[in-house]
């Protein structure tokens, strides 16, 4: 198994030179995660397996209804209770200021993401919400930012702490950093992400080359 190091070597932080746009995750990467998916799931009565947007279309629309009633009531209590990742907000303005392109590529409502730009206080480039034709893992999000941003793949990175952020990233051939958690319940050998961190001052070590 490929062993990660946290403290990126100068070598493997070299290769971030040609970053020009960073893609975060919202919740549970911004903000500290308090969803419990596992209380949800039990409350939809829906296992693991069922993707809780994409399967949406396989209900009927009352189902569909109470599943996004249900959604929507755990999201509002997680902006009620937000709080952000220490040091988060120190991150995004370095790169702020260094005139790198900023996104936000969240599977949560525009509603609620607003809620969350308004409590980090920076604006970001580009928001791409549920509301966005397609979400993760499918590419299409990153390849529209590339589009828009007039850049290559290897001028983006996505940081984020779940899988479908890395294979999102993956699938669309750009740079991929999984940020660890004490909720991440998450196999890092299974999404083999290009970088890992722990916390935002390892994020600042390995974005140094770039700001």
């Amino acid at each position: 198994a490929m062993e990660f190091s946290l403290i990126p070597t100068m070598e493997f932080r070299l290769h971030l030179t040609m970053i020009k746009g960073v893609v975060f995750d919202m919740d549970g990467t911004i903000t500290v995660p308090v969803i419990d998916f596992k209380k949800l799931r039990n409350e939809l009565n829906v296992d693991n397996k069922w993707d809780l947007l994409k399967d949406l279309n396989r209900l009927t629309i009352i189902e569909k209804k109470r599943h996004l009633s249900v959604i929507d009531k755990y999201e509002k209590e997680a902006i009620n209770n937000l709080i952000l990742q220490k040091g988060v907000v120190q991150s995004i303005l370095m790169l702020k200021k260094s005139g790198l392109k900023l996104a936000i590529l969240t599977r949560n409502s525009l509603e609620n993401t607003e809620h969350v730009i308004n409590k980090i206080g920076i604006e970001f480039d580009i928001v791409l919400t549920r509301s966005f034709p397609h979400v993760k893992p499918e590419p299409e999000p990153i390849y529209y930012l590339l589009k828009k941003w007039n850049l290559e793949k290897q001028h983006l990175i996505i940081v984020g702490d779940n899988k479908d952020d890395i294979l999102c990233g993956k699938n669309a051939g750009i740079k991929t950093c999984l940020y660890v958690h004490d909720s991440s319940n998450i196999n890092k050998q299974n999404v083999m992400p290009d970088y890992i961190i722990n916390n935002y001052e390892e994020f600042n070590l390995l974005i140094e080359p770039i700001i």
